[in-house]
């Protein structure tokens, strides 16, 4: 409901319809209400040492244990890459990590299609935040767990 907002104008005829730059601006204020959020609970449960993955290794340790609840990734992760396998927590930064897995030929992929194919998954969520926001290394998760 707290995301909830009237927008005036509408489809039917005289209706006048919407205006999109109002609905761009409202939906800009949710999707920035919802990061501030997301971020809020990361840096308690970090500053708590809790339920938070801080940096690549811990982020790709709390996938493999489908332990994410809340992804959240840096906008700006252009030209990493990471390696994954069949199964949506089959995630590593090395090939030969997956290789202990059993798994036998390991895909190379950008980094963040690889982190957002394994959250989601796992049915958690993700959340893009702009780089000065974001954890170690880009990223992080809160977790569903400790």
């Amino acid at each position: 409901a707290d995301r909830l907002r009237i927008v005036e104008g509408g489809r039917a005829a005289g209706a006048g319809g919407v205006d999109r730059e109002a609905l761009a601006e409202l939906v800009g204020e949710v999707v920035d209400a919802d990061t501030d959020d997301v971020l809020a609970v990361f840096e308690e449960e970090r500053g708590q040492h809790d339920r938070a993955a801080d940096g690549l290794a811990a982020t790709v340790d709390a996938l493999r244990r489908a332990a994410v609840d809340a992804l959240v990734l840096s906008e700006d992760l252009a030209g990493q890459t990471a390696w994954f396998g069949p199964d949506p927590t089959t995630v590593a930064t090395r090939a030969r990590d997956l290789w202990g897995l059993g798994v036998e030929q390991p895909v190379e992929a950008y980094l963040a299609d690889v982190l957002v194919r394994a959250a989601l998954g796992t049915s958690a969520g993700v959340r893009l935040v702009p780089a000065e926001r974001a954890p170690t290394d880009g990223v992080g998760a809160v977790l569903r767990w400790s």
